[in-house]
């Protein structure tokens, strides 16, 4: 009752998920006749001491790793036998042992056993899945950074200035300049904002002796609604391999989030869920009967 066993399952199944192996620790009381404390330790700082000529591994080491060096802050907790820790607590218990502390390795059978196990998603990395969406990232970023966001091209006459400048008597070139500036501003002030949405442009132009048309003033719109999208394959083979490798359907989590997709519906999705979910679902919220009776530490039942 005075332990959070809720963190503690929800932690040891993450463990079991990324490092297919876990680590609980045991605190006996000073007599050493009861358990008084279960402790989680994170698998991602346990490291296994080295093992004897038997193969047994006698500790482990829990610490920070990342920011601690020194080796008198590590946490050195003797581990019990991995194939027999009930048997190998009752031998240890029975030699008057001084220890109060002892670690329990529970470990998921893997193919590929070895002195750590290797999880089933570590096919990502070798076989360069990971990297491929990783890439793939990075190359939209890059081009959504490096490539110029161009909605439109304007192309002007430069007797389209003459024409502003002898009409408005402008002859100081400052003062030319200046006024180009204004004129290409109300262009773009005309072109964007949603309140100019439906506007017409009305601009001159002229055909020429060889049947050329020739205009003052072209806009030309830019196509660009696609950009970014050059991998969009690519990213959902990606995001699929992640999924197997994950050990989890993609249509599940619905693997490529795109409002064009199919696999939004609740049929796929309920046949896709385990079965057990329903059963043990209406087993937890089950209506159950007390005996109004206590035990002897004094709690009904």
């Amino acid at each position: 009752m005075q332990n959070d066993l809720a963190s503690y399952f929800l932690g040891v199944s993450q463990d079991f998920k990324y490092f297919a192996f876990s680590v609980t620790v045991l605190i006996f009381n000073k007599d050493a006749t009861k358990i008084v404390r279960i402790v989680r330790k994170e698998a991602c700082n346990c490291r296994f001491a080295p093992a004897d000529k038997r193969g047994n591994i006698p500790c482990v080491l829990f610490a920070d790793w990342r920011n601690e060096q020194l080796p008198e802050h590590y946490e050195r907790i003797p581990l019990l036998s991995v194939s027999a820790p009930f048997a190998d607590l009752q031998s240890r218990l029975h030699a008057n042992t001084k220890d109060r502390k002892f670690a329990v390795v529970t470990r998921i059978p893997t193919p590929d056993y070895c002195y750590y196990p290797i999880p089933y998603y570590a096919a990502l990395f070798k076989g360069r899945w990971y990297d491929i969406k990783r890439l793939i990232a990075v190359a939209k970023e890059a081009k959504l950074r490096n490539a110029a966001p161009i909605k439109y091209h304007i192309e002007v006459a430069q007797k389209y200035w003459e024409t502003i400048f002898r009409a408005e008597g402008i002859t100081d070139k400052a003062e030319m300049q200046k006024r180009v500036n204004t004129e290409k501003q109300r262009i773009i002030d005309f072109l964007t904002g949603a309140e100019n949405s439906g506007k017409v442009w009305f601009s001159m132009f002229y055909v020429s002796p060889d049947g050329q048309e020739q205009h003052d003033v072209v806009i030309n719109k830019i196509e660009n609604s696609k950009e970014g999208g050059d991998w969009e394959t690519d990213i959902q083979e990606a995001i699929n391999m992640v999924c197997f490798t994950m050990r989890v359907h993609s249509n599940l989590v619905g693997s490529v989030p795109d409002k064009a997709q199919t696999n939004n519906s609740g049929s796929d999705k309920s046949e896709l869920f385990p079965e057990w979910h329903t059963s043990q679902t209406a087993e937890l919220y089950k209506p159950h009967s007390f005996n109004n009776q206590k035990d002897a530490a004094g709690y009904w039942w």
